[in-house]
């Protein structure tokens, strides 16, 4: 008897999906068999993206572009997920950046803009996508981290 792919009908919504560690989470549960909802800004990567795994494992792909670092993105996410009916089975919070250099060089609006999404924007998608989950009695979060998370990086303070 043929072994069912592990997320057989379950969705995964991934941030960041648009390159680097969010593109191979996204390969990695579409070869699981989930269905996947890409999230990134940019919206043509995205497209590429879905329409080549849908293809290449069978599984259904929806792009979803938002910034996730302004404010009320999260919220529109999930009521926009909601309304297709599209329960999230697998929240992936990978969306984050960093920049190199010192403290005092960057303009406050460059350090606000780095807490809004790696962690404003994060901790909204958790208010909004975590209960849902809770109510239906199941789902699984992954939230991605830099090491820099962790422990104080030189150049890469806030």
């Amino acid at each position: 008897m043929a072994r069912q792919p592990v997320g057989q009908g379950q969705t995964a919504l991934i941030t960041g999906a648009s390159s680097g560690i969010g593109e191979a989470l996204a390969q990695r549960f579409a070869r699981a068999g989930f269905n996947l909802v890409l999230v990134a800004r940019s919206a043509d990567k995205l497209k590429v993206l879905a329409t080549a795994l849908a293809a290449e494992h069978g599984i259904k792909a929806w792009v979803s572009p938002a910034d996730l670092a302004q404010p009320g993105a999260a919220q529109k996410l999930a009521a926009a997920m909601k309304r297709a009916r599209r329960p999230i089975d697998v929240l992936v919070n990978n969306a984050g950046v960093l920049t190199h250099g010192a403290f005092v060089d960057m303009p406050a609006t460059r350090h606000r803009e780095l807490i809004d999404l790696n962690v404003t924007g994060l901790t909204e998608m958790l208010a909004h996508f975590v209960p849902p989950m809770v109510a239906r009695g199941q789902g699984r979060v992954l939230n991605v981290a830099s090491i820099a998370a962790f422990q104080p990086v030189p150049m890469l303070a806030t």
